[in-house]
């Protein structure tokens, strides 16, 4: 076949499959992206990252539904927060560990605007200029009334709360200016059950009367870090007016027998406890109701100063001076079904007799966390034929090669389990 019939066929042919697919695409009827199903939209968005999710919430309502569900499924659960919020970020937000940063204007109101109404827990840093600030308080009274259930205030001297939050049940203030109308915790947040203050200047003029309100929901009080701003009359007027509050959390400082007769109703005690100030003539405090006792001291722990009628939960995190005393106040709290010792700052010396001593000790415990020391194979075995009551013990082998040594020791009636940090965990 010549060269010029060739390119004739080839011309032909090719003009035939053109035309032949142009006949067969005029009849294949085109779905707009509105008429596609929520399903199929939802499977489609799940895709995206937060970035993209908050574009495609701006562009159309078709899509509101979809793009809500896959926010609802991926985003909900996590923490929100505006912290050093800029108008020079390269990057507009961040997704950490069950957490979402935002450190963009644009996108923190964007995120706001779409999403407020869907949006749990949030978290308010004070690193922001006024108007930005004023910008996301407004909106946050505008889209996240109706759902916000916890709130955290980060050194903030400005608050323009315009609407009460009628959901949120947990309140923290970390350093910051407490001052006018944001201390009417009635009015702005009428469902409060848990109040925390972090920080040792958070109160103007060093004034802590901003608790000795009624509130009458309000069942959590932590002070823990020992703000400078409260005094033992403060926490002794809080008490009074709600009785009903029954966890605590405050430092020892802060406690004296002058309010003992207040504490009588709290079932969940937790000190930050600190030496300074504490004597051989420190009175010692008794508590009828509290089942829960936490302490935690950065220096060696003294004798503890409180005494129960029916504790069962007792957690130490520090360092005893005298284990004499960790392993007496274990005997006199009958009541107690568990005990967890976690080291605090110096690792603890005690040599061999006195380990198995606090064994001894511990032998009438059900449930036992002991991460205050390593222990040896030998140490481990002596604990679990010491201890007939115990159910479950959690603890530290010298090193993980021991662990099938372990396995190899232990009776038949315990299983046992290693997690990724090394604790030894094993229950009867």
């Amino acid at each position: 076949m010549s060269q010029s019939k060739l390119q004739k066929r080839q011309y032909r042919d090719g003009w035939t499959r053109t035309k032949r697919i142009k006949l067969e695409t005029t009849n294949v009827t085109t779905t707009k992206i509105t008429e596609v199903n929520d399903d199929c939209l939802e499977h489609i968005f799940n895709k995206l990252e937060l970035v993209d999710l908050l574009n495609v919430a701006d562009t159309c309502k078709h899509f509101r539904q979809s793009v809500d569900w896959v926010f609802e499924r991926k985003y909900k659960s996590m923490k929100l927060y505006l912290t050093n919020i800029n108008t020079k970020y390269t990057h507009e937000l961040e997704i950490r560990v069950q957490s979402i940063w935002v450190f963009d204007i644009l996108t923190a109101l964007k995120l706001l605007r779409n999403f407020g109404h869907l949006l749990i827990t949030l978290d308010i840093s004070g690193f922001i200029c006024g108007w930005m600030l004023q910008k996301i308080f407004h909106y946050i009274n505008k889209y996240c009334v109706d759902t916000l259930t916890e709130i955290h205030f980060y050194c903030l001297q400005y608050f323009a709360m315009e609407v009460p939050l009628p959901k949120v049940e947990t309140v923290t203030f970390s350093y910051c200016t407490l001052s006018g109308h944001i201390i009417e915790f009635n009015k702005w947040f009428p469902q409060l059950r848990n109040l925390e203050f972090r920080g040792d200047h958070f109160a103007e003029n060093g004034d802590g009367k901003c608790i000795e309100k009624t509130l009458s929901n309000l069942d959590h009080l932590s002070l823990k870090f020992g703000p400078t701003a409260f005094q033992a009359s403060n926490i002794g007027e809080a008490l009074r007016l709600n009785p009903q509050i029954r966890r605590l959390q405050v430092a020892n400082n802060n406690l004296n027998i002058s309010i003992s007769k207040y504490l009588q109703n709290i079932n969940d005690l937790d000190v930050h406890w600190s030496t300074k100030g504490v004597d051989a003539e420190t009175p010692v405090i008794h508590l009828k109701n509290v089942q829960c006792f936490r302490i935690t001291c950065y220096d060696l722990m003294p004798k503890i100063l409180y005494t129960f009628d029916c504790l069962k939960k007792f957690t130490m995190e520090s360092t005893p001076r005298d284990w004499n005393d960790v392993i007496d106040f274990v005997n006199q709290n009958q009541t107690l079904i568990e005990v967890t010792l976690k080291q605090f700052g110096r690792i603890p010396v005690v040599d061999a007799n006195g380990k198995f001593k606090l064994a001894q000790t511990l032998a009438k415990i059900k449930t036992v966390n002991f991460y205050i020391f390593s222990l040896s194979v030998d140490e481990a075995i002596t604990f679990t034929t010491a201890n007939k009551a115990l159910k479950s013990i959690r603890f530290k082998l010298n090193s993980k090669s021991d662990y099938d040594d372990l396995k190899i020791k232990l009776s038949n009636e315990w299983t046992q389990s290693i997690g990724q940090t090394g604790i030894v965990q094993l229950k009867r």
